[in-house]
C-alpha cells in the first residue's frame, strides 16, 4: 500500500487528528480528515501523520496550512497544499511566491483561484442535527462564546466581540450570557491589557483593576458549545475576520445544528454561502442597540420560522 503523510503546521495533537470524538456534542472538526482517510484507503493509499508515516517513505504529502520548515522535495513526491487559516491568523499561507513548491493548492477563498493550480474547497463541518432539540424550550436569550483573545489585524473581529459583551454587561445583563476561556473578572479590553497595561508598574495596575467595571455577562469556562447553545434563542457567530470570501467556520454550524439563531459577521459573501432566512446579519444593523430592539421584539412565531429554516 502507498503512504500518504499529513504535514501539520501548528501544535495539534497528531494522536487525534483521525479520531472519532469522545462525546456526541463535540463540533468534531476532524471528520473530513477521517473521510479523506477512508477514501485514500479504498485507493490502496495509507494516509496519516507524520510521526506515523513519514515524509521520506511517502509518495504523496498533504500540508495542513504552510509547513514552518523547509522540507526537500523528492522528485517523484506530489505536494499539496491545504490553505485552512485565514490571513488574519496565518498570513503566510497567502504567500503566492511560496506555493511554487506544491502541485496543488486547495482554498476556500473563491478569490485565490488565480490558475489550475488552485482548487476551491469549502471549510466543511458536522452537521449531525437533533430534531428534539428544534421544540425545546430556551430558558435564556442570546449567548456569546468567545476566549480572551487577540490578534492585530485591519479586518480583525475580536474586539467587535469585546464591544458586544461590554454593550450588554452596560446596558441589558439579563439578555446576554458569556462563555469563555482567559477572561478576567473585570470588563477590561484585551487589547488594552495585554498591551499597555501590561507596561504599566503594579500601583498604577492595581488602580486600574478598580476602577475596570465588573462583567456582568460573563459566565465561566465551558468544554462544549454545544452543550451550551441549546439553551438560547439567539446566539452571536463572530468571525475572527472579514476580510476574505470563504471564511466560514464552525461557529455558525454548531448555532444551527443547536437551533440558535446565528448573529453574524464575517465572511462578506455569507449570503451566497447559506440560505440569509437561517440568520440574522450583524452588518444590517446601525449598532448594537438596534441591534438589542430586533431581538427583543420579534414574536415565537418569527424565531419558529428561523428554526424551521435552519
Amino acid at each position: 500500500m502507498k503512504k500518504a503523510s499529513l504535514v501539520l503546521y501548528n501544535n495539534t495533537n497528531p494522536n487525534y487528528f483521525f479520531k472519532e470524538p469522545n462525546n456526541e456534542l463535540s463540533d468534531d472538526w476532524q471528520q473530513s480528515w477521517r473521510k479523506l482517510k477512508e477514501d485514500f484507503k479504498s485507493l490502496g493509499i495509507d494516509l496519516d501523520t507524520t510521526d506515523k508515516n513519514s515524509i521520506n517513505e511517502s509518495s504523496l504529502i498533504l500540508f495542513y496550512d504552510f509547513p514552518p520548515k523547509q522540507y526537500l522535495k523528492s522528485e517523484n513526491q506530489i505536494w499539496v497544499l491545504f490553505l485552512m487559516e485565514p490571513k488574519s491568523i496565518y498570513p503566510i499561507n497567502y504567500d503566492k511566491e511560496k506555493h511554487a513548491l506544491f502541485d496543488f493548492v486547495f482554498t476556500w477563498d473563491p478569490d485565490f483561484l488565480v490558475n489550475k493550480k488552485y482548487h476551491l474547497l469549502p471549510l466543511s463541518h458536522n452537521l449531525k442535527f437533533n430534531k428534539e432539540v428544534i421544540t425545546k424550550e430556551r430558558e435564556f436569550h442570546a449567548v456569546i462564546i468567545a476566549g480572551f483573545k487577540k490578534i492585530f489585524y485591519k479586518y480583525e473581529l475580536y474586539s467587535l466581540r469585546f464591544k458586544i459583551i461590554k454593550w450588554f454587561s452596560e446596558n441589558q445583563p439579563q439578555l446576554l450570557h458569556h462563555y469563555g476561556r482567559g477572561w478576567p473578572k473585570e470588563l477590561r479590553n484585551v487589547f488594552l491589557r495585554q498591551g499597555i497595561e501590561n507596561r504599566l508598574p503594579n500601583l498604577m495596575k492595581r488602580g486600574l483593576k478598580i476602577l475596570h467595571k465588573k462583567n456582568k455577562v460573563y459566565k465561566g469556562e465551558i468544554d462544549l458549545k454545544r452543550e451550551i447553545l441549546t439553551n438560547y434563542k439567539f446566539s452571536f457567530v463572530i468571525e475572527n475576520s472579514y476580510d476574505q470570501k470563504g471564511y466560514v467556520t464552525e461557529k455558525i454550524f454548531d448555532s444551527f445544528v443547536c437551533f440558535s439563531i446565528p448573529i453574524y459577521k464575517g465572511a462578506p459573501n455569507i449570503k451566497e454561502l447559506i440560505p440569509s432566512d437561517t440568520f440574522i446579519l450583524l452588518d444590517d444593523f446601525k449598532n448594537i442597540e438596534s441591534l438589542n430592539n430586533h431581538l427583543t421584539s420579534m414574536s415565537e412565531d418569527e424565531i419558529k420560522q428561523y428554526r424551521k429554516n435552519i
